[in-house]
């Protein structure tokens, strides 16, 4: 456990973080930065200059709180594998548009 996140759970109280969970929402149709961006593969999986993309830092912010294994990505069906290549120990759901979960990864 890293320090700053022992320094969170002493600040609230709680010493035991297991009931915490993250949402990383990873959705969108690649438009804003076409054509860099595109539908198969969008802005959040672009390398950063550190070598890490947008969806991988997102996960580095909420690791100071919880493991990977309590962060819960949702995704379009089509990019489920592309979620699964950036972080493998994540549960990842894919939903329909209209919001149905179609699968857990």
């Amino acid at each position: 456990m890293n320090s700053r996140r022992k320094k969170l759970m002493l600040r609230s109280g709680n010493t035991n973080m297991d009931h915490l969970n993250a949402v990383i929402l990873a959705g969108g149709s690649g438009t804003r930065l076409w054509p860099l961006s595109t539908a198969s593969f969008p802005k959040q999986f672009f390398p950063l200059p550190n070598g890490k993309s947008m969806i991988q830092e997102s996960l580095a912010r909420v690791e100071k709180l919880i493991p990977p294994s309590q962060a819960w990505v949702v995704t379009s069906r089509n990019m489920v594998e592309l979620v699964h290549e950036h972080l493998p120990l994540c549960n990842i759901y894919s939903v329909s548009r209209w919001g149905a979960v179609l699968r857990r990864r």
